[in-house]
């Protein structure tokens, strides 16, 4: 077992007196107006990439009646239902939800929210550190450090991001909130209360956070209480010593996987079967990856160009795993000195290792900086553990050595920089776009990002070359057929858009979208009855909201069927109260049959006097 005292990591050494309540305000203070000046500018972003989807033509968080529904369905019900999923995220869903009813459409406000989810996960990442034997100069480097870093711009600048800070609150506060229990057995019911019902909503916000009960047995190992610790070795007592207290977490993640499993049809879907070699090969390449990202955060994206492995060649596995491998045997040898280096090199690895069965992903899509923010709270510490240990005498600044207050400032305001900088690509879809499209030219997923950014910019020809480019890259990509149909139905080229729209539905049939623009072109084509085939079929995949009601009782009003379409379009006021231009088309019909009801029946002309 790693002793707590070192020769080799001086901060846990020499542990200073601890500082008054009133310093550690100030710690805490002073690392929370850090990170919120690197991320103020955030506060005039607008909504980009998924949150078009996901929260400004989503009906589902536009009002409270659908909250039940965040409980049996997944995140993408709104679109398409019937459609597979891994994504089970109620709280997330509750959280926009609650975003909505009090700021509407403004992204300023979700922004800003976003924002302050990070701080208080910056918060807790101070405390945790400080729990971990770290002296309170550690703890607020370490939080620093992870209050500013540039890999977490996806999650923190992005309002769909949130499920990562989300998830983090839950998962860092339930985890604390055992510690506290573990402390103080006095008052253990209040505490062990308070971190199940933390780790639910975790588990509720994103499925990460599952692996907590292994982190609870990780600390039972590393930091083993006196009381706890048999005077004489024996495997099954210290065996159930560690499980004992992961018990009740087991058991509410056991019933988390079977409410998942009913909701979802599986507790994983698999939409990328690679063979298990794949899997090995590429989990090096991705792990090197991600290590790089943390340890030079520059150049990000919300898309990169990481290929499958299949295969042992140097650059694709043998580089990467040797780097991997001397990485880890560094850690190790400092980690046999130090538990809290232990500690925290496991929280780096452990909350990966998830992310790494690339199967449940869509093909091509395997990495994102998303995916290292909890993780990157193990590096935090480790970057603050190392910076401890530069110490050249040459007196005190601020009762700490020149060199290390030097080196801590010039690593803040590298990732500061860093942050501040690249933050601004996430402001809008175009610039968004076109920094993906930079970094990652061969993804499929920014090609098609981009040409829809452009298409709605009316750069027409430019989006269909990247539409194609999208589309020859991976052929089984649905979406950019599904856009270039809809770009040729608003350009007039029925044809094509029928072409398109048909090949989409062939790859994907459980979008609603699809049939809904394959339903207009056939009314502009003349032919009513395929039309409103396409627009009943959209309403049984999507039974919920208005778009698949209202663009029927367009196609029933076009063939002068008024009492159907009113119907419709009732139907989805209902399903959308919040939608006022489903109310204009109900006065409008309605004003229609009352001219009708006026009118009586049409009136025969009689014949012209002069008529034989």
């Amino acid at each position: 077992m790693p002793e707590k005292n070192s020769p080799t990591l001086r901060s846990q050494t020499s542990v200073p007196k601890r500082a008054t309540a009133r310093n550690r305000i100030l710690w805490a203070c002073f690392v929370l107006a850090a990170t919120l000046v690197c991320y103020v500018g955030a506060l005039t972003f607008d909504f980009v990439y998924d949150d078009r989807e996901q929260i400004v033509e989503n009906f589902r968080i536009q009002s409270w009646q659908y909250v039940p529904s965040y409980f049996s369905q997944h995140v993408w019900s709104h679109i398409s239902p019937k459609d597979p999923s891994n994504f089970y995220r109620p709280a997330f869903l509750l959280w926009l939800r609650i975003n909505h009813a009090l700021f509407g459409l403004h992204p300023g406000w979700w922004h800003l929210t976003t924002i302050l989810l990070h701080l208080l996960v910056t918060l807790l990442v101070f405390l945790l550190a400080d729990r971990m034997g770290l002296n309170e100069w550690c703890a607020a480097v370490a939080a620093l450090i992870f209050g500013i870093h540039p890999v977490h711009l996806e999650a923190v600048a992005w309002i769909s991001g949130a499920t990562e800070p989300l998830l983090a609150i839950g998962f860092i506060a339930s985890f604390l909130a055992y510690l506290k229990w573990r402390s103080q057995p006095s008052q253990a019911w209040p505490w062990i209360v308070a971190s199940l019902m933390l780790f639910a909503v975790g588990l509720l916000t994103k499925e990460t956070a599952i692996i907590l009960p292994v982190f609870i047995m990780v600390w039972e190992i590393v930091y083993p209480s006196s009381q706890g610790t048999p005077a004489k070795f024996s495997l099954r007592r210290s065996a159930s010593r560690v499980l004992r207290p992961a018990i009740p977490f087991i058991l509410i993640a056991t019933f988390y996987l079977v409410v998942r499993k009913t909701v979802l049809g599986e507790i994983s879907h698999v939409f990328t079967p690679l063979p298990l070699k794949t899997l090995l090969l590429t989990a090096s390449s991705l792990l090197w990856f991600y290590l790089k990202h943390l340890c030079w955060p520059f150049g990000q994206s919300a898309f990169y160009d990481q290929p499958y492995v299949s295969t042992a060649t140097v650059t694709g596995f043998l580089a990467p795993a040797a780097m991997l491998v001397l990485v880890l045997a560094l850690l190790t040898r400092i980690a046999h000195h130090s538990r809290p280096v232990t500690f925290a090199g496991l929280w780096l690895l452990l909350p990966i290792l998830p992310v790494l069965n690339l199967r449940v992903f869509a093909e091509g899509d395997i990495a994102h900086d998303r995916y290292l923010y909890l993780p990157s709270v193990g590096f935090a510490v480790l970057l603050a553990l190392l910076l401890e240990q530069i110490d050249m005498g040459l007196g005190r600044w601020f009762g700490q050595p020149p060199a290390r207050l030097l080196a801590v400032a010039g690593v803040a305001l590298t990732l500061a920089v860093g942050t501040v900088a690249q933050s601004l690509f996430w402001s809008n879809d175009l610039l968004l776009a076109y920094r993906g499209y930079r970094v990652a030219p061969s993804n499929a997923y920014v090609a098609n990002y981009l040409a829809l950014t452009l298409a709605q910019r009316g750069l027409h020809d430019e989006a269909t070359k990247l539409y194609q480019k999208s589309i020859a890259r991976r052929p089984g990509f649905w979406e950019p057929h599904y856009n270039l149909g809809l770009l040729n139905y608003r350009l007039g080229q029925l044809d094509a858009a029928e072409r398109y729209l048909a090949e989409a539905i062939r790859i994907n049939p459980y979008d609603p979208r699809e049939y809904l623009c394959l339903g207009f072109v056939k009314l502009q084509a003349g032919q009513a009855a395929e039309a409103e085939n396409n627009m009943r079929r959209a309403i049984e995949i999507q039974p919920q909201g208005s778009a698949p009601y209202m663009a029927l009782g367009v196609v029933l009003e076009s063939q002068g069927d008024l009492e159907g379409a009113l119907q419709q379009f009732r139907i989805a006021a209902v399903n959308d109260p919040g939608r006022t231009s489903v109310r204009r088309e109900i006065e409008a019909i309605e004003g229609k049959l009352r001219q009708r009801e006026t009118a009586g029946p049409k009136a025969i002309p009689l014949p012209p006097s002069n008529a034989p």
